[in-house]
């Protein structure tokens, strides 16, 4: 797999994290979002239909440091 689709994946991954605290509800329903799933390789509907915001927030967020 590409470096880039890895990057935008922790870009996603991030992104859900915050969506599943609270911190940015509405971002899975903007352009935005679309276009990081794009760059992520994944789908934007499949997301959003498969999120489960309280299964989310149990998992690790990645560090920073990698």
């Amino acid at each position: 797999m590409d470096t880039h689709v890895l990057l935008w994946r922790a870009v996603l991954r991030s992104g859900l994290h915050d969506v599943a605290k609270g911190q940015d509800p509405d971002w899975m329903d903007s352009d935005d979002f679309t276009i990081v799933c794009e760059l992520a390789e994944v789908d934007a509907d499949t997301v959003r239909a498969r999120f489960d915001a309280d299964r989310f927030r149990r998992l690790p967020k990645m560090s920073k440091a990698a």
